[in-house]
Formats: structure tokens, C-alpha cells, sequence
């Protein structure tokens, strides 16, 4: 087994870390890191983002796959990102499909109720008004934007009973 030292301290690195550790198991020796690649120009660890692609690992597989059975398929810029505005294409007419559903709903359970409806970001918190009665929330996907949409209903006035 060979040595592994921490590129930032030197010292030497546990057994029990994982084989592509390169720091010590403190911040102090990866932000030290960073800071050197930083300085001196080289290309800092990127931030892993997942991506808005409809099953991009999957599809991957897939074709190598067809690969290995012999297929002569490869993988296409412009063949992928058809394949993508597609999906996207599909993705839409679903939510147009649900979003109808929902209005139906609304007309179908209609109140007269005094209603306001509010749009949190992703990092905002969610307030519910002191006069709320009735509430309906919903969450956003972090993929499409996050956050949530908050309705929330004051009790009519007793003339309306």
C-alpha cells in the first residue's frame, strides 16, 4: 500500500480515507487547497450541478448497450438535443394537462372566501398571514426553479353564511 500524504499540509493521510482523498479531513487543508489553485490559476473544482436534461444517465446506458450488441449507433450532438426539445415538448403538454386538471378542480370546489395567492423564491421562508383560515400550498421542484406557491382564504363575513 502506498503513502498518501495531504497536498496542502503534508501530512500523512489515513488509510481509512478514500483513495482519491487529497486532503486532510479538516476544512482547513481543502479551502487551503483551493485557495493555492485559486492563486496560482489552475481550474478550481467545479461545482457538480445536476442538470435539467430529461434522463441523461440513463440514456447513456442505453446506448451503450446497443453498443455492446453490436449496433452501430453513436451518440449525436444534434440528434441529442432534438431528442431533448422533445422530452421538453412532452414535459410541457403534461404540465398543461395537470395545470387544466387543477383549474377544473378550482371551478369545481369554488369559494367565497377573500383569496390572495403568493410566489416564494427557493430561499425565501414561507409566511402564512395571521387571518389565514384556509391554505393551499405547493412545492415548486428544485429542477424547475423551486420554491413554492402559497394560497391562503380569510373566513367570509357572516352575511355570506
Amino acid at each position: 500500500m502506498e503513502n498518501r500524504h495531504c497536498q496542502y499540509c503534508g501530512k500523512k493521510l489515513s488509510s481509512r480515507r478514500r483513495r482519491d482523498a487529497r486532503y486532510c479531513p479538516s476544512s482547513r487543508c481543502r479551502v487551503g487547497g483551493y485557495r493555492q489553485r485559486v492563486k496560482r490559476g489552475t481550474n478550481p473544482a467545479q461545482h457538480r450541478t445536476k442538470e435539467m436534461q430529461p434522463g441523461l444517465k440513463s440514456n447513456d446506458r442505453i446506448i451503450r448497450r446497443w453498443q455492446s450488441t453490436g449496433q452501430p449507433v453513436s451518440k449525436d450532438a444534434h440528434c441529442q438535443a432534438r431528442a431533448e426539445a422533445a422530452a421538453y415538448e412532452v414535459i410541457a403538454r403534461r404540465f398543461e394537462d395537470l395545470r387544466f386538471e387543477a383549474m377544473t378542480r378550482q371551478c369545481a370546489a369554488r369559494s367565497p372566501y377573500e383569496v390572495s395567492e403568493v410566489v416564494v423564491g427557493p430561499t425565501e421562508r414561507i409566511y402564512l398571514p395571521r387571518n389565514a383560515r384556509c391554505v393551499g400550498l405547493a412545492l415548486i421542484r428544485a429542477d424547475c426553479g423551486g420554491g413554492a406557491v402559497l394560497v391562503t382564504a380569510t373566513r367570509p363575513p357572516y352575511r355570506f353564511r
